[in-house]
């Protein structure tokens, strides 16, 4: 990751402020605020337009930013303004996810905010990152006066991680049609899969199974184990098929869905991927498309969503195992 990048999360995470803040959202903004969103606004049209000079007024003369992951400082207007030219020269194709949690003010020309970043670089994985900033007002007008990006804070233990999944624990099933059973040219068919932790809760182990109406053993079955790797703090998972196939997925969650990142090396010796996207609709009710499948290489046409549905008798059994 290019440190001169993360100079640009510091003013930017503020960009959406006014429109994300719990606070403006409530009551009829004062002067200060209307001053703020006035800023930013201004802010995001110098930012896409790649508008330097513009940029760099944004920020106090001697303003300063740190970077805590990279381990390195920048100070005052002008090396910022040098930083940011040279991140837009060296990766053009930059653009964040901004998410601000809160905004105080703390006198009439003084306000904090923090918030968390997701940073998106072309050809590499997002980052996520914390980040707090402060702005003051100088000479009539805002501007940010410092701000500091620190690596957000891990679960401390692989169960608390997995507790974001404790809805998944149980059984569910889908009824799938010919289209639906992933190229293997199978009559109407039903997937059950059945969710649970293992002994110490460090693992939530997925079992699952596909069946015909003609045939009472599984056409294909196989285990899926999903736990938290501290290094990359992202839950992964480890999937094994009876038929030979194994994978390897990240996933992320955005908003109410997640996204499952996947590589599976196939049981003839090729290579699949894709994106899951898993949504919860109901405590009931989950839906699972398949998005960006290739097979060696091949892009495959989407498929339709599957809807899985809690099954009430199992449950109980599989989330107390």
């Amino acid at each position: 990751m290019f440190a001169s990048a993360r100079i640009l999360v510091a003013a930017l995470m503020l960009m959406s402020l006014v429109s994300r803040s719990h606070a403006f959202q409530e009551a009829a903004p004062a002067d200060w605020e209307v001053e703020i969103k006035k800023m930013l606004t201004d802010y995001e049209t110098a930012f896409n337009a790649k508008d330097v000079e513009k940029i760099g007024q944004m920020w106090l003369k001697d303003a300063n930013y740190h970077d805590r992951i990279a381990g390195v400082k920048f100070t005052g207007r002008e090396e910022l303004t040098a930083n940011f030219k040279k991140t837009f020269e060296t990766i053009p194709g930059i653009r964040l996810r901004l998410d601000v949690t809160s905004v105080t003010r703390l006198k009439d020309d003084l306000v904090t905010a923090e918030g968390t970043v997701t940073m998106y670089v072309p050809d590499q994985d997002p980052t996520y990152n914390t980040m707090t900033a402060i702005f003051v007002k100088d000479e009539g007008k805002w501007v940010i006066a410092s701000a500091e990006e620190v690596a957000p804070a891990g679960p401390p233990t692989a169960s608390e991680a997995l507790s974001q999944l404790d809805w998944l624990l149980g059984e569910w099933a889908a009824d799938l049609d010919s289209e639906q059973t992933a190229g293997r040219q199978l009559e109407a068919s039903r997937l059950t899969t059945t969710y649970r932790y293992s002994p110490t809760k460090t693992f939530l182990i997925r079992s699952f199974a596909l069946t015909t109406q003609d045939k009472d053993e599984p056409i294909v079955q196989g285990t899926q184990i999903i736990g938290w790797d501290p290094r990359a703090s992202q839950i992964r998972s480890w999937t094994f098929s009876s038929d030979g196939a194994f994978g390897e997925a990240f996933w992320a969650k955005t908003g109410e869905e997640w996204m499952i990142k996947t590589t599976t090396t196939l049981a003839d010796g090729g290579a699949a991927s894709g994106t899951y996207v898993m949504t919860r609709l109901t405590t009931d009710q989950i839906t699972l498309s398949l998005i960006g499948q290739s097979v060696n290489g091949q892009p495959l046409p989407q498929a339709d969503p599957i809807t899985l549905t809690r099954q009430p008798i199992e449950s109980a059994e599989a989330t107390e195992k």
